[in-house]
């Protein structure tokens, strides 16, 4: 038994000897933490604890994935998805020897800025604010932070959070420019609004550079269908359905037994989380031997994206050489979008959601850590089968209208009578507040 605790030093030093030569390494860490107290954690562990701390974490609570068909107690929150794919995270991680504490922040801390009622909340915010930078959650979570901390957390936790959504590798960079950023904390440097603006330019359509910001892309993946599968099969809905649609059933009974090997009435939600983890951690183990030879992670991520984009879009008979050409496209027909006759606007619109989902399979099937292919087709069409009946069904939907009209309605109020925000979000108070602390 030793003499005495471990240090926070000590920590990082045998966890860094433990961990493959790929990890993020604690001596990397960007130790900007310059509180005074002892501490017996290693930094990213207190930088993940200021997280799992803030009042945005604690809002999680009351903010759902899909608004629930029925008023069930048990269904799933944004907070229990979060505890959930940390959870599958520090496994990934445990497993491939690489860092848990950079892992754990990151989960922690990728949905911080999500809306309430889901991704329809997103996208109405982002609709009412497209012309001042739009609303991304991703975007967000990291404004929020930074707001909170600045540069007292490590650029990777903020790469690994901004960049576990696919949208953000298609992303126009120049919408870093309309972003604006409220600090929280008087104490924070003046130029932190520009360092964080510098950041989503230099990251925004990037690959991930650490393998952990990787692990927590597949984990929030893993997590998501896995929830909504559940939530969908104990349903009313999904009653409803199999009675006017075998199609469905016989569908879903198919590639649960190609994933789990089980069949979908003795399934358990353990079984699909195990199985699908376990692969990852198998496929991506073979996908590190692989690349071991040369393995700058962002470039070699880089390069199987564009790949996975020529691989995909051969297979539609489109012929866009790699992921510059399919950006330049984007480009322009969002240009064209701004111009056209309504008419139009829904064909245009149709092409850059086509676009968009190539990005984003390309983005998901290009990481290092992965699930393999076989195993990635099944959980393609697994997640296309929940959205058609279950994401996309009419009650569904139903919730999601009434979840924008209270955005619509709060947002439109508060804009008339920005008066009652609350201090800390008010710009002109907020301004004021810190002039009159700092004097």
């Amino acid at each position: 038994m030793n003499d005495e605790a471990k240090s926070c030093k000590k920590l990082e030093n045998e966890a860094d000897n433990c961990m493959c030569e790929y990890a993020y390494k604690h001596k990397n860490v960007n130790n900007c933490d310059k509180d005074k107290e002892e501490t017996y954690r290693t930094t990213l562990r207190r930088q993940r604890d200021k997280i799992l701390y803030t009042g945005g974490f604690r809002r999680l609570q009351d903010k759902t994935q899909v608004m629930p068909v029925l008023k069930m107690g048990d269904h799933r929150t944004r907070l229990t998805h979060t505890l959930e794919v940390e959870q599958i995270a520090i496994s990934v991680a445990d497993a491939l020897s690489l860092n848990k504490d950079l892992v754990s922040a990151i989960a922690l801390g990728h949905d911080v800025g999500h809306t309430p009622f889901g991704h329809s909340g997103e996208r109405t915010l982002n609709d009412l604010i497209e012309g001042n930078g739009g609303f991304y959650h991703s975007i967000q979570s990291v404004k929020y932070i930074w707001g909170n901390y600045g540069s007292k957390i490590d650029n990777k936790v903020y790469e690994g959070i901004l960049k576990h959504d696919s949208d953000m590798f298609s992303i126009n960079k120049q919408i870093a420019d309309n972003q604006d950023l409220i600090t929280f904390n008087i104490e924070l440097d003046e130029n932190f609004k520009k360092e964080f603006i510098d950041f989503l330019k230099d990251e925004l359509g990037t690959p991930p550079s650490t393998l952990e910001a990787q692990i927590v892309i597949w984990a929030d993946k893993i997590a998501y269908i896995t929830h909504d599968f559940e939530d969908f099969y104990k349903s009313e809905l999904y009653n409803e359905i199999i009675k006017k649609d075998k199609t469905c059933q016989e569908q879903l009974e198919n590639i649960l037994k190609k994933i789990t090997g089980k069949n979908i009435i003795e399934l358990q939600t353990r079984d699909l989380i195990r199985s699908l983890t376990n692969n990852l951690i198998e496929s991506s183990f073979k996908n590190l031997q692989k690349h071991k030879i040369n393995m700058d992670t962002k470039d070699e991520t880089g390069k199987k994206i564009d790949q996975c984009i020529n691989d995909i879009t051969k297979d539609e008979k489109e012929h866009f050489k790699n992921n510059k050409e399919i950006l330049e496209k984007l480009e322009k027909l969002e240009k064209n979008l701004q111009n056209a006759e309504y008419s139009e606007k829904e064909n245009i619109k149709k092409d850059i959601k086509k676009l968009n989902k190539i990005q984003r399979q390309a983005y998901l099937k290009g990481q290092i850590i992965n699930i393999d292919t076989e195993i990635f087709n099944e959980y393609l069409e697994l997640r296309e089968i929940v959205d058609k009946y279950y994401i996309g069904n009419i009650k569904i939907k139903k919730s999601d209208i009434k979840g924008e009209k209270i955005i619509k309605y709060l947002f439109e109020d508060l804009m008339k009578h920005p008066e009652i925000l609350p201090k800390e979000y008010n710009c002109d108070k907020h301004t004021e507040e810190k002039d009159r602390q700092k004097k």
